[in-house]
């Protein structure tokens, strides 16, 4: 199913959508680019990736300001010119490098530095000399694993915020449990052992939100007074 993944307004006739397809044997994805000052006031780029966040970025080679669109792998592309693509070191799942942490979720712009995070609490931030660094990640700095949605900066990264939910925690089947779905997976009985399975594997801990905070001091949580189902 294809379906539109984030969007970002650069101004009120400017913006740009990620638009793709969630196949992991066939991730694709078009950046759709509205501008009225473009002649067919269209235009789109194409990546063998699945595209989930865009912002906008002051280009570093021409006078302009451009999007910058993140895939779930931690692939940002600028888009301008040849499009050139970095990687974020250790993000992603599938990418060579990396480091069991997850899927990337979110990138943003402060003050011509760029900022994103993903899974595994995961948050990164990239200088102005184009290097990536990691700033945050699961077990780290007071950050537990959680699956951060959105970050935001303020004053090139003198506050940073982040937030998300925690990771579900399903309890583990017992020898008993475990047999017995092994013996519908042996009996050719697909939906006893789904059903065992799901009464096996029951929610212990369900997701909470998760808000963390950052003066350069390291990452505080805010408590919050609400749980997700």
């Amino acid at each position: 199913m294809t379906r539109i993944h984030a969007g970002h307004a650069y101004t009120h006739n400017k913006f740009a959508l990620c638009i793709g397809k969630l196949e992991d044997d066939d991730p694709s994805s078009c950046l759709l680019i509205y501008d009225e000052t473009f002649e067919g006031l269209w235009g789109f780029v194409d990546v063998p990736r699945i595209l989930l966040s865009v912002t906008s970025f002051p280009s570093e080679t021409r006078d302009k300001t451009i999007y910058v669109t993140m895939s779930d792998e931690g692939d940002v592309y600028f888009i301008e010119g040849d499009v050139p693509v970095e990687k974020i070191p250790g993000a992603g799942v599938r990418s060579d490098d990396a480091e069991d942490l997850g899927p990337m979720n979110r990138i943003i712009c402060d003050d011509g530095l760029l900022f994103a995070c993903g899974m595994g609490s995961q948050v990164y931030r990239r200088d102005r000399g184009g290097r990536w660094t990691r700033i945050g990640e699961r077990g780290r700095d007071g950050l537990d694993n959680s699956y951060l949605n959105s970050v935001a900066a303020f004053q090139g990264g003198a506050l940073l915020a982040v937030c998300g939910h925690s990771q579900v925690i399903h309890r583990i089947p017992t020898p008993e449990e475990q047999r017995r779905i092994d013996a519908a997976q042996a009996a050719g009985d697909e939906d006893l052992r789904h059903r065992l399975r799901a009464e096996a594997a029951a929610v212990e801990q369900p997701a909470t939100g998760r808000f963390f905070i950052n003066y350069g001091r390291g990452w505080e949580p805010v408590e919050l007074d609400n749980k997700l189902h």
